[in-house]
């Protein structure tokens, strides 16, 4: 019997190990479908395909075990793309759910940020500006983007100086060409010359 026991228990853990194994190579975890659904969003939006593109990225971000980044960047992909189409509403919604989905992401703020100034709504576009500011890299011009953003804002809401201010801080962090073109020709052309001789 003591002989045996060991034979015995040793047969045992191998068909179990046996078992176990073959029960391992049979489950394979769950797809996430999300990834490939994002992957071709981008593709169909890069195709020109924009209404099939927002309709996928959309899936991606509604869906609760996507990675939090690919979710953030379909709501801001979708809304541009809204946007574009007119939308204005959703498109603004969509920026909405992107801050929503990551407060702490400067690609949201800033997109949501443009979306409010385009609207008027200056009063919150100055506060997701201002966040973004604050979260935007200074040493790849992403904080730059969102003074000259900003810049245009206090333009708008006639704080000439500030706004002038800030768009010299835009050229110091190196905001693109773009913005800086965008905002220097809203702000210089409303800066009053007292503003203007302070820049100076």
């Amino acid at each position: 019997m003591s002989r045996l026991a060991p034979l015995t228990i040793a047969v045992a853990l191998t068909l179990f190990a046996s078992v176990a194994a073959q029960a391992c190579a049979m489950y394979r975890p769950p797809q996430q479908p999300s990834s490939k659904t994002f992957a071709v969003a981008m593709t169909l939006e890069a195709g020109g395909n924009e209404k099939a593109a927002i309709k996928s990225y959309e899936q991606v971000m509604n869906h609760g075990k996507a990675l939090l980044e690919q979710r953030v960047v379909s709501a801001i992909h979708a809304g541009r793309l809204h946007q574009k189409a007119g939308h204005k509403d959703l498109s603004l919604r969509r920026f909405e759910r992107a801050v929503a989905l990551d407060a702490k992401s400067y690609e949201a703020r800033l997109a949501l940020g443009w979306s409010l100034l385009h609207r008027g709504e200056l009063n919150d576009a100055e506060r997701q500006l201002t966040t973004a500011v604050a979260l935007g890299d200074r040493m790849n011009g992403e904080a730059g983007d969102a003074l000259a953003a900003l810049s245009i804002v206090l333009s708008r809401q006639e704080r000439h100086s500030e706004a002038v201010d800030q768009l010299g801080a835009a050229r110091l962090m190196g905001a693109s060409a773009t913005s800086l073109a965008e905002a220097e020709a809203a702000v210089l052309s409303r800066a009053t010359p007292t503003a203007l001789a302070i820049q100076i």
